[in-house]
């Protein structure tokens, strides 16, 4: 028994705060479990099958995945004498074959860690590893915010991630083998590392270190989200006197910057083994395109304004998805031309852009607004069941083992339970908006946490909206951190006791 001011302690038990956050991190699989595997998305096997190739070209071992000669067709060499494995896919190279080409923005390390959770678990470990992250993430942020005494925050991080994957749809996107789930986990490494709370230990800053590192490595779009989180704590401290933490926003903006060299090498990788670097899609040309200002811009300016996409004026309007990913000649556009053309059409999009913008700024402005507006109303879970257009997809891109697999799944029989959790996630967002804005004016002097937590949900609603076409899932994988937020908020257990740097908000760095 140890006796310290009169008070009788516990003796630590650290046995109990692995198996809280094991508990937790199943609980949040409960969707894989119930449809008989982790969810995929017709993107997924780009991630598989970018690492699957680089395999096959270094190692020279094959497997389900990979595609005979795929690194002699990226390179544009000849494939006729490509071997083939056994249990390899045996089609012939098909007119997409000619016309594929590494793409930016399916990161190879993000691919990395699909892979390596298909070639162990067929993606069970893959989900397993997402959802302990998030399980950790999760605990360490409620012993940041210092509402229980820190013997009761693995119970509460337990009973935290029960509550959270019943009534949010986090446990969909821990069971999701795509980087979606990293989006949320970010704005919540950057909000630990950046502000208030206890002192952190080194243990602690490695960990939020190693997830901001990560997330920005897993999706380009990350690292402006990443940026974009950053610009607003500064502003926080420079309008509302937040403090922020020197060293979390040097450790921030590395981790950043590793996500951005980690880019520049891919694409530098790429290059060395194929002879081209991968090819950026025109999101944001599509996108304009869809608005109606690109449109209107290139119908009233073509050919004179020199743009290669002025070719393809016959096809448009047209959505931003079809722009991009249709192969039907009368319809599509990048995903229709052959490698050449998509790298002179990516690189004309920042002109594109550039010109747009400043023939029609206003029109632009409300157009992307709309946009947003659109992307704001999108928080379903639609993509968990697989529709008609999904399930051709992976007919053709998934090989025969893991299509095989994923017939028997229930989200291939369009039967995932969504309907109803759909609606309770509008309920719970409601209610965690008022209740978040209930405790903020009742307590006017609470950390700042919340209010970057729900900064970055709008930066992400922001970014996609803006960006690329409104999908559900963009705006879904984030939405877990509004109830955090709220949570955030609540009055601290040691508030009355608060060390005198806690109160001060001088604006200055701690």
């Amino acid at each position: 028994m140890i006796i310290a001011a009169g008070q009788e302690q516990r003796a630590p038990q650290p046995w109990k705060t692995p198996l809280f956050l094991a508990l937790g991190a199943l609980a949040l699989l409960w969707p894989a479990f119930i449809n008989g595997a982790p969810l995929i998305f017709p993107d997924t096997p780009s991630y598989v099958r970018a690492v699957d190739a680089a395999m096959s070209k270094l190692a020279g071992e094959q497997t389900a995945w990979t595609r005979p000669g795929e690194v002699e067709r990226l390179s544009g060499a000849d494939s006729s004498e490509a071997s083939t494995a056994p249990d390899a896919e045996e089609s012939p190279p098909t007119l997409t074959d000619a016309r594929r080409v590494p793409l930016k923005g399916r990161s190879p390390y993000y691919g990395a860690f699909a892979y390596l959770g298909w070639v162990t678990s067929a993606f069970w470990l893959l989900a397993l590893l997402q959802a302990v992250v998030a399980s950790a993430a999760i605990y360490l942020f409620l012993r940041q915010c210092e509402l229980v005494p820190a013997r009761f925050a693995a119970p509460l991080a337990a009973g935290t991630l029960l509550i959270l994957a019943m009534v949010t749809p986090l446990p969909f996107f821990a069971s999701f083998v795509m980087p979606d789930l990293f989006a949320g986990l970010l704005i919540l490494a950057l909000a630990a590392l950046l502000l208030d709370g206890r002192d952190l230990s080194l243990g602690e800053k490695l960990f939020w270190f190693l997830l901001v590192t990560a997330a920005a490595l897993f999706h380009s779009a990350n690292l402006l989200l990443a940026v974009a989180v950053i610009v607003v704590s500064l502003l926080l401290r420079w309008l509302a006197t937040v403090k922020l933490r020197r060293q979390g926003l040097v450790l921030a903006a590395v981790a950043t910057g590793i996500g951005a060299v980690g880019e520049i090498g891919y694409s530098l990788a790429v290059k060395e083994m194929t002879g081209s670097a991968p090819v950026r899609p025109p999101f944001l040309m599509a996108r304009m395109i869809d608005d109606g200002p690109g449109y209107a811009y290139l119908r009233d300016t073509c050919p004179e304004n020199g743009l290669m996409v002025c070719r393809y004026l016959d096809r448009l309007p047209v959505h931003s998805d079809t722009f991009l990913w249709s192969e039907n000649e009368t319809e599509g556009v990048f995903s229709t031309l052959s490698p050449d053309e998509k790298r002179q059409l990516s690189a004309e999009q920042s002109r594109f852009a550039a010109l747009v913008l400043t023939d029609r700024p206003l029109d632009q402005a409300v157009a992307t607004l709309i946009s947003i507006g659109r992307q704001a109303q999108m928080m379903g879970l639609s993509e968990f069941n697989y529709e008609a257009e999904t399930r051709r997809n992976f007919l053709t891109r998934l090989p025969p083992g893991e299509l095989h697999r994923t017939k028997r799944t229930l989200a291939w029989q369009n039967q995932m339970p969504i309907k109803p959790l759909e609606t309770v996630v509008a309920l719970v967002l409601l209610l965690s908006l008022v209740a978040a804005a209930w405790l903020a004016i009742r307590n006017r002097r609470q950390p700042p946490t919340a209010l970057l937590l729900v900064a970055g949900v709008v930066l992400n609603l922001a970014i996609c909206g803006a960006m690329s076409t409104p999908h559900d899932r963009y705006q879904a994988r984030v939405l877990w951190l509004i109830p955090l937020a709220a949570l955030a908020l609540v009055p601290r257990r040691n508030a009355a006791a608060a060390r005198p740097s806690d109160r001060a908000t001088t604006g200055n760095f701690a």
